[in-house]
């Protein structure tokens, strides 16, 4: 889903607290100025995207369908939380290269140069 209709969709029906059709979710986003180009179809661009997150993200959705046309967010919904790999700490040189510094072969352990 584009990340801003999902993100103006969700604070229309955070504010709301209750199910919405999908035509007052529309007007509330445009009321709000959340979102700024209308286009041809806002309604049906608005339904396209709630339908096409529950059925790409099931029950992991952050929308539910109550009935035809209207949506309000899943209270089940857990956003995920991406763990980032502390990075390992790079050095200039790495531990087994083999350097040939003018002409003479170099072992380097660690940041150390040891002669060959």
């Amino acid at each position: 889903m584009t990340s801003f209709f999902k993100s103006a969709i969700i604070e229309v029906l955070k504010k709301e607290k209750k199910p919405l059709r999908v035509s007052e979710i529309t007007k509330k986003v445009f009321e709000r100025k959340l979102v700024k180009s209308k286009g041809k179809t806002p309604e049906e661009t608005i339904s396209a995207r709630l339908n096409e997150d529950i059925r790409k993200n099931g029950k992991n959705s952050r929308f539910i369908k109550v009935k035809s046309g209207v949506f309000k967010l899943n209270p089940n919904f857990k956003e995920e939380v991406k763990k980032e790999k502390p990075k390992e700490k790079e050095s200039a040189i790495s531990p087994e290269k083999i350097v040939v510094l003018l002409g003479q072969k170099i072992k380097v352990r660690g940041n150390k140069l040891v002669s060959g």
